[in-house]
């Protein structure tokens, strides 16, 4: 209930007068670049090849992301800065409901919604038709995808200590596919194709992930909780170990 009324709050915030006028109707900031490329990607089969565009510094799912809503609505401020709004929302949702797993307070989880929704950063990107409000939101989930995993892989590992497995190996028991941090992988890739700077989140996830996983080993006393740098080394996505 909690995260239904603040997702609505934050809903109500990003959508308001979205289709506004601003600036007589065009372009404001750096949509004037991400806004016609964007409708380039409705008009032209999704490529983008206008050698007007001497912007094209960035990668084209934030832009496809654009056109999506200039599809379903238009070439006007609301078609543009629809998908914005929407991902600011989600947004929203993603860090309530992260917020309450990491505390186990519902109370926490709640004011970090609150707090995101009155954040100036995340209203002024949800409500324009710029690319960071959509590589914040495949970070977001990218980052919700490894907490998911992290306790995932400790019920696996409290399974496995139930069913004296721990000591299997000295580096502890196989656990299994690792969906989650698949779509984790997944997600810091849609990342990096909105904005390259999202290689150094891919970096700081993927030690990170390895933290995870040594902890929860040695919180069993595995002898040698560091196969995860095999792991990391010759299976990126990180979807067993």
């Amino acid at each position: 209930m909690m995260t239904a009324v603040i997702t609505a709050i934050a809903a109500l915030t990003r959508f308001i007068n979205l289709g506004a006028l601003t600036d007589r109707g065009t372009p404001v900031f750096d949509e004037k670049h991400y806004v016609p490329q964007g409708w380039q990607v409705v008009t032209n089969n999704g490529v983008e090849d206008n050698p007007g565009y001497g912007l094209v510094v960035h990668p084209p799912i934030g832009k496809q992301m654009i056109a999506i809503g200039e599809w379903l609505f238009g070439y006007d401020p609301f078609g543009w800065r629809f998908a914005a709004a929407l991902s600011g929302t989600i947004l929203v949702l993603l860090v309530t409901r992260i917020a309450r797993r990491i505390s186990r307070s519902t109370m926490v989880g709640a004011i970090a919604g609150v707090l995101l929704i009155a954040d100036g950063v995340s209203f002024v990107t949800a409500r324009t038709a710029l690319l960071d409000v959509y590589q914040a939101l495949f970070v977001v989930a990218a980052f919700g995808a490894l907490i998911v995993d992290r306790d995932q892989v400790r019920q696996r590992l409290y399974n496995a200590y139930l069913e004296g497995r721990i000591g299997d190996t000295p580096w502890g028991p196989r656990l299994g596919v690792r969906w989650w941090r698949f779509g984790a992988g997944i997600l810091l890739g849609l990342a990096c194709g909105t904005k390259w700077s999202g290689l150094y989140f891919i970096a700081f996830f993927g030690v990170l992930c390895i933290a995870f996983d040594i902890a929860a080993r040695r919180a069993y006393g595995v002898q040698r909780p560091g196969p995860v740098r095999r792991c990391a080394i010759w299976a990126p996505p990180c979807t067993r170990c």
